[in-house]
C-alpha cells in the first residue's frame, strides 16, 4: 500500500511540474513560451516543438521557405497556406470538419514589430465521435513562416483560452538578429 500511494505521488507531482512555461528562443528570430514537458523535432525546411497542456496539445512550428513566404505574403496567399493547414489537420485526424473561421488579427499586444501580421483559422471537427478545436495562428517574420496550432477537447476550449492566450502574447521578436 505504501508503495502505491509513493508512486501516486510521485506521478501526480511530475504531472503537476510538468504542466509549467518557460521563455524559449525558438530561433534567432522570436522567442515565446513553451511548455517544460515539450519535444523538440526537425522536420523539412524547419522545426517544430510539441508539448501538452491540461489535455491540450500544442504544437510550434518554423519553415525556412523564403519562397514560400514570398507566395503567401498577403491575405489571399496566406489564406490559401491556411486552408492547407485545414487539409493537413483533417487528413491527420481523420476527423470531418463542423465548421472554420478565417480572420486576421490585428489586435494582439504582441505586435511590437511593424509588418508582422497573424492569420488565424480555428477548425472544429469531429474525431471519433469527440468534437475537437483546433486553433491555428500563423505569421512570416523575416522570411520564415511561424504556425503556433492548439488541439484540444470541444468541450474544454474555454476552460484554457487564457492559456492561449499567454502563449501567443509571450512572443517576443528580435530586431536585431
Amino acid at each position: 500500500m505504501l508503495k502505491f500511494i509513493y508512486n501516486a505521488i510521485v506521478f501526480f507531482s511530475l504531472n503537476c511540474f510538468s504542466q509549467e512555461v518557460f521563455q524559449y528562443e525558438f530561433d534567432e528570430n522570436i522567442t515565446i513560451d513553451v511548455l517544460d514537458n515539450a519535444e523538440e523535432g526537425v522536420i523539412a525546411n524547419g522545426k517544430f516543438i510539441r508539448g501538452i497542456y491540461d489535455t491540450e496539445i500544442i504544437v510550434y512550428t518554423k519553415f525556412d521557405r523564403i519562397n514560400e513566404a514570398s507566395k503567401i505574403s498577403d491575405e489571399k496567399g496566406m489564406n490559401k497556406f491556411l486552408k492547407g493547414i485545414k487539409k493537413g489537420v483533417l487528413n491527420s485526424t481523420k476527423g470531418t470538419l463542423i465548421s472554420e473561421t478565417f480572420s486576421t488579427t490585428e489586435d494582439f499586444k504582441v505586435f511590437s514589430v511593424e509588418n508582422v501580421k497573424f492569420f488565424y483559422i480555428k477548425i472544429v471537427l469531429e474525431v471519433q465521435e469527440q468534437k475537437k478545436i483546433v486553433e491555428n495562428y500563423s505569421f512570416i517574420y523575416k522570411g520564415a513562416i511561424y504556425s503556433i496550432q492548439f488541439m484540444i477537447d470541444g468541450d474544454n476550449f474555454d476552460k484554457n483560452k487564457a492559456f492561449r492566450t499567454n502563449i501567443i502574447e509571450s512572443i517576443k521578436f528580435n530586431e536585431y538578429h
